[in-house]
């Protein structure tokens, strides 16, 4: 599936990435649970990102390794 993401940021502000979860919520089949993998950035974590989550809960996320050694 391809997502037409408008709008993204060179910053990774928490906000820029809440605003990239409402995009593929509202792209994705509502019936649809959504995977998304993410770095360990704390944009990722910030309090505005799990609040979104918490309203949103057919999106989850899963973080990948700490060090990235695992590529390996």
């Amino acid at each position: 599936m391809t997502l037409s993401v408008t709008k993204l940021s060179a910053q990774h502000r928490a906000v820029d990435f809440r605003d990239f979860l409402d995009e593929v919520d509202h792209q994705t089949d509502k019936g649809l649970a959504v995977h998304v993998i993410c770095e360990n950035l704390s944009a990722h974590k910030a309090p505005a990102v799990h609040k979104w989550l918490l309203a949103h809960p057919r999106l989850q996320l899963h973080f990948t390794p700490t060090y990235p050694s695992w590529i390996n």
